[in-house]
């Protein structure tokens, strides 16, 4: 009898050390969640603060409003002073490549003498 309760004890032993190891799993879990949970409380709390104010909320609004207008009006003046700010690059890189290339020839002359 006394080996079926030791039999008993050590398996007692061992599900109560399983459910510690799974108490601390839990726990560095709930660690993890916790944080971000407070990060969302934040952001909750900076927009009900803003939501308080009126200002605030008619201007958020405008932005949200305005910016694709705007958005479309950048995007035309970049259409067409893309192609232009484009060929002025290709144009600086010809020139300061065609002034590398004369160094590059005088520094031979000079070292060939």
């Amino acid at each position: 009898m006394s080996s079926h309760l030791e039999s008993l004890r050590e398996r007692r032993a061992a599900i109560i050390a399983e459910c510690d190891a799974d108490r601390m799993a839990v726990a560095d879990s709930f660690e993890e969640l916790q944080h971000e949970l407070r990060i969302a409380d934040r952001v909750v709390s900076a927009a009900q603060r803003f939501s308080r104010n009126k200002v605030v909320v008619g201007v958020l609004a405008a932005g949200l409003v305005a910016a694709p207008v705007l958005a479309r009006k950048w995007i035309r003046r970049a259409a067409w002073w893309l192609p232009v700010a484009i060929q002025g690059y290709k144009i600086i890189k010809q020139s300061s490549q065609q002034k590398r290339r004369k160094r590059h020839r005088s520094d031979d002359a000079s070292s060939a003498e």
